[in-house]
């Protein structure tokens, strides 16, 4: 008897490649939009907004001391 088993002779099932996936160029934008929202709330300290720093300032301290980022 041969030390290596004999291997099944039956046809491997190949998996097909899934169907690539299509994103709408609007959720796209969407997605951008919410990325710069993301970075002006939680790291704006008035370089992008510089003229309006100081209320942009107040109005995303607040928000970041309710999602638990610390800015002082």
């Amino acid at each position: 008897m041969s030390a290596t088993a004999a291997l099944p002779t039956e046809a491997v099932e190949t998996l097909a490649a899934p169907a690539a996936l299509h994103v709408p160029k609007e959720l796209w934008l969407a997605a951008i939009f919410a990325l710069a929202f993301v970075y002006l709330a939680f790291s704006e300290n008035g370089l992008v907004l510089a003229e309006s720093w100081e209320v942009a300032h107040e109005f995303f301290h607040d928000g970041r001391h309710l999602f638990g980022v610390a800015c002082h």
